[in-house]
């Protein structure tokens, strides 16, 4: 059996502009925007739940769901999903403007 070795750098479509893929880029998540997913495998946001947060003055985006988490780590701070786990290494860090996943949930406010 012949092995094929994948270059995940050859874009299967094209890069969208809220993601720039370098060679620190986890190759999962690379694999995973070049494939219409959100970076840490979920499905994006639909189109017309996104419209109608914009109307009612919420972006969706990693920053502004109830699963952000900021994790600190020797003086360092790290963007964490809590629905994608959270550990030490950085397959599993996100950025805060990415767009909403569909794991996306309104913050609760405290009172």
């Amino acid at each position: 059996m012949r092995s094929v070795q994948l270059n995940l750098f050859e874009a299967v479509a094209e890069e969208p502009p809220w993601f720039k893929i370098s060679r620190h880029t986890p190759a999962s998540q690379a694999k995973n925007v070049l494939h219409g997913r959100h970076p840490m495998g979920f499905g994006l946001k639909g189109t017309v739940e996104r419209i109608r947060l914009a109307i009612l003055g919420v972006e969706p985006s990693c920053r502004t769901c109830a699963h952000f988490r900021r994790a600190v780590w020797h003086d360092r701070t790290y963007f964490k999903c809590a629905k994608a786990g959270i550990t030490r290494g950085k397959a599993t860090d996100i950025r805060a403007r990415w767009p909403a996943c569909e794991r996306w949930e309104a913050p609760v406010e405290r009172s």
